[in-house]
């Protein structure tokens, strides 16, 4: 049998939840620390979890918003119902495969055209909540904002 040294710690088991792992008669708890990023200007960066700044109207900053919520929704991966036309399923159809595939499609296009609205100030929420998919939505806020911002470039 080998030579064990008697203070170094013992394996970790892949079984063993990491707070109840000891090492000579201490127990650690996990520490979880959520990663600080500060430019330089002492502004934090956007991590990927957190929602981005809602969306005030003022057409110059529609463009920046936009690439920010489409990266949020991608790590959210959600980004697709921006661009998918919805599935359509015969009310007769009694496939299981496809009710669930409506089903879920349905779902997450819910929740993509819900995070976009989310990031809207209210009088705009107010204004876009009646879109019927994440892909309406998106598609009234470009053609609103988009040219309104081409109208400022050419105007001045």
């Amino acid at each position: 049998m080998a030579n064990e040294d008697s203070t170094a710690p013992a394996p970790h088991s892949t079984t063993t939840p990491l707070s109840s792992v000891t090492e000579v008669g201490q127990t650690f708890a996990p520490q979880v620390v959520a990663p600080q990023f500060v430019t330089s200007d002492s502004r934090p960066f956007m991590v990927h979890s957190e929602k981005p700044e809602k969306f005030s109207g003022v057409a110059s900053s529609f463009k920046r918003w936009q690439q920010k919520m489409q990266f949020y929704l991608t790590t959210l991966h959600l980004a697709q119902f921006l661009m998918e036309d919805p599935l359509v399923v015969d009310e007769s159809d009694t496939d299981t495969a496809r009710r669930v595939a409506y089903d879920q499609w349905g779902h997450k296009d819910f929740l993509c055209r819900n995070y976009v609205l989310g990031g809207l100030v209210d009088s705009l929420y107010n204004v876009y909540h009646k879109a019927r998919t994440a892909k309406e939505l998106w598609n009234s806020l470009e053609s609103k904002h988009l040219a309104d911002n081409a109208c400022i470039k050419s105007c001045t």
